[in-house]
C-alpha cells in the first residue's frame, strides 16, 4: 500500500515538473511545495504596490519582490537569496556576465522550467547540508577547484551548474546510490560524508569511452562499436589499401551524455581522459568513412596472404606488393596503428600524464599523414 502510494505520488510530481507552467504566484508556490519549501506573501510598505513572495527551506530564504499584473503573471523587480548560516561565499550570479540567475529565471523565459531546475538544485543543498558539511560551500569549492584546471563559468545558463572548458556541466544531485566526501580548504578529501548526494556531469556533446575504465557511474549501458574485428575494409580512393581493426576496446564502448561522480578531485583527470578518447574516436570514425567493408571471401584476391605475411614479418623483412595494409588494435589504455607504410605506424596512449594539448598536437600530426595518403577528407 505504502509503495503504491509513493509510486503514484512520484508519478504526479513527475507530471507536474514536466509542465511547470507560466510565471505566476500560484505556480511558484506549487513548485516550491514539491521541493518541500514553505512559502508566504507579504505586502511591502512602498508606493509601487510591491509584494514579496518568500520561499523558505531549512537554511535558505528566497525573496521575490514583484508586482502582479491583471493576467496573474508577475512583474519581477528583484530576487535575493539569504542563508541562515551566514554563508557569504555562496553566489547566485553568473561569473561571466555577473547577472542574477534568480532574476533571469523569472524574467527571461515564458515558463518556470529554468526556475524549477534552480529549485531542484537548491533543495539538494538545503535539505542535505549538515552542521559539519555545508553543500552551499561545497558547490562553490567545485568552482574554485576547477578554476585551477581550465576555463570555468559559475552558474552557467541561468542554473546552478558549472561549465568546464565548454565541454562539461557539473551540478549536485540527490540519488540513493551516491555519497559525497567533504573537501578541505586546501582541496583534500575529508572523512566527513553526506549520503544520497553526488555530482552529476552532463557533456555538451555525446562522448564515448570504454565501459568500467574511467571510475565513473555511467547513466547508459548502451554499447557501441567502431570496428568489427571480422570485417575487412577497402579504401574508396586507393583500392590498394586495406584496413582491419583488432581487439577494439575489449570491454566495449558506451556512449556518455550524463554520468555520476562522487569524488570532486577526480574530475579533471576524467575530463582529460574523456576528451582524449573523443579525439581518438573522431579520427577512427573519419578514417572508417573513407573505407567500404568488403566480402573477404569474394573480393580479396591474394591480399589475405600478403596481409598474413605483413602481420608475421620481422622489422627487417620487406613485402614486395602493390597492396598496403593498416591495422588498428586497442586495449583500454592505447590505440595502435600498424602499417607496411612505416610512416603510418603510430601509438597513442590515453592514460598518461601527457596533457590534452600535447596529445591533440600528436593526433593532428598523424591526421596530416593520413591526408597525404587520401585516407581522410579535409574538414
Amino acid at each position: 500500500m505504502s509503495d503504491t502510494f509513493h509510486q503514484n505520488l512520484s508519478q504526479i510530481i513527475k507530471i507536474l515538473k514536466s509542465s511547470p507552467g507560466s510565471i505566476t504566484v500560484q505556480n511558484i508556490q506549487r513548485l516550491s511545495n514539491i521541493y518541500k519549501f514553505e512559502t508566504f506573501i507579504e505586502k511591502l510598505n512602498n508606493t509601487e504596490n510591491l509584494k514579496r513572495l518568500s520561499i523558505a527551506g531549512k537554511i535558505l530564504v528566497i525573496d521575490i519582490d514583484f508586482q502582479e499584473r491583471r493576467d496573474g503573471k508577475l512583474l519581477v523587480k528583484d530576487v535575493k537569496l539569504i542563508l541562515a548560516n551566514n554563508n557569504n561565499n555562496f553566489s547566485y550570479f553568473n561569473s561571466k556576465t555577473n547577472e542574477n540567475i534568480l532574476v533571469n529565471s523569472l524574467t527571461k523565459y515564458e515558463n518556470l522550467k529554468i526556475f524549477d531546475d534552480i529549485l531542484e538544485s537548491l533543495s539538494v543543498m538545503d535539505n542535505f547540508t549538515q552542521d559539519d558539511f555545508d553543500l552551499f560551500d561545497y558547490y562553490m569549492n567545485i568552482y574554485e577547484y576547477l578554476k585551477s584546471h581550465g576555463a570555468v563559468i559559475l552558474n552557467y545558463n541561468n542554473k546552478f551548474e558549472i561549465l568546464f572548458e565548454d565541454k562539461f556541466k557539473i551540478g549536485l544531485i540527490n540519488d540513493d546510490s551516491l555519497s559525497l566526501s567533504k573537501i578541505t580548504n586546501d582541496f583534500r578529501l575529508d572523512k566527513i560524508m553526506i549520503k544520497e548526494v553526488g555530482l552529476i556531469i552532463e557533456t555538451t556533446k555525446v562522448l564515448f569511452a570504454p565501459k568500467d575504465f574511467l571510475d565513473i557511474i555511467t547513466l547508459s549501458e548502451e554499447s557501441v562499436s567502431i570496428f568489427n574485428a571480422n570485417d575487412i575494409y577497402k579504401c574508396k580512393k586507393s583500392q590498394e589499401i586495406t584496413l582491419q581493426g583488432f581487439e577494439f576496446y575489449l570491454k566495449g564502448l558506451v556512449w556518455i551524455k550524463k554520468y555520476y561522480q562522487t569524488n570532486l578531485l577526480k574530475l579533471p583527470k576524467v575530463f582529460t581522459l574523456l576528451l582524449k578518447y573523443d579525439i581518438v574516436i573522431e579520427i577512427l570514425s573519419s578514417l572508417k568513412e573513407q573505407f567500404n567493408v568488403i566480402d573477404k571471401f569474394e573480393e580479396l584476391e591474394n591480399e589475405d596472404l600478403i596481409f598474413q605475411e605483413f602481420q608475421e614479418k620481422n622489422e627487417e623483412s620487406v613485402i614486395d606488393s602493390d597492396q598496403h595494409f593498416i591495422t588498428i588494435s586497442s586495449l583500454n589504455e592505447s590505440v595502435e596503428f600498424k602499417s607496411d607504410l612505416e610512416i603510418l605506424n603510430a601509438k597513442f596512449h590515453i592514460d598518461t600524464e601527457e596533457s590534452l594539448s600535447q596529445f591533440n598536437d600528436r593526433i593532428i600530426g598523424f591526421k596530416k599523414l593520413l591526408l597525404e595518403y587520401n585516407l581522410l577528407e579535409l574538414q
